[in-house]
């Protein structure tokens, strides 16, 4: 970062031997990196409606047996791990 057009102000009465500063920043700002998919999900299968069917009632199932917790980075995990699961093993 860059410190761009500082200022002091002397005036200004703010009780203290202190002056004001007042000061514009410059941030370059960079594109975090994404994780690379490791593999993607066959999901134009789930046309096919017999495949769609053995998928829900799996998910269903999965979904019935996950626990509540208060953290929702863990529900979270658990959901996505479910879905996954369930995918990969109803095609």
């Amino acid at each position: 970062p860059s410190l761009r057009d500082a200022r002091d102000y002397r005036k200004a009465d703010v009780g203290s031997d202190h002056y004001l500063v007042r000061g514009e920043r410059k941030l370059k700002l960079r594109n975090q990196k994404q994780p690379k998919l490791k593999r993607l999900l066959a999901t134009k299968e789930l046309k096919d409606l017999t495949n769609a069917n053995a998928f829900t009632l799996e998910l269903r199932n999965r979904f019935v047996l996950l626990k509540e917790t208060k953290e929702i980075e863990e529900t979270w995990q658990g959901l996505r791990d479910a879905t996954v699961e369930c995918m990969q093993n109803s095609i």
